[in-house]
């Protein structure tokens, strides 16, 4: 998913802000950028370094703790759903804003909000 929603985000940032200029759009799209790449790797981390010892991890008999993954679970889950919605909702401004009439613009969100199915 890292590299799917960073691909898509560094697209729209192409296509949706002019060469040379850095306006909300494309501060946005970079800040979101920051927070998949920083969530997604702090998230590879839990897993991976999640038990002590490691081993515990594929052979849970073995005497140590492992970090609660239902609550790990859950800050994902939210944190993922956010990242979606931003994602989703990010484009919509520019569509609406371009001129064209409404059900060239209303095709254009449906093709970009595409995504959410």
């Amino acid at each position: 998913m890292i590299l799917l929603k960073s691909g898509i985000l560094l697209e729209w940032a192409r296509i949706f802000v002019p060469r040379g200029t850095r306006n909300s759009f494309w501060w946005i799209c970079y800040i979101t950028l920051a927070l998949n790449i920083l969530f997604y790797t702090a998230s590879t981390f839990l897993d991976v370094f999640g038990c002590n010892p490691p081993r515990k991890l594929w052979i849970p008999t073995l005497p140590g703790k492992c970090l609660n993954t239902a609550i790990i679970n859950i800050a994902s889950a939210s944190l993922n759903f956010c990242l979606d919605i931003i994602i989703l909702v990010l484009p919509q401004r520019v569509i609406w804003g371009l001129h064209m009439s409404m059900t060239k613009k209303s095709g254009v969100a449906m093709l970009f909000a595409v995504g959410i199915l």
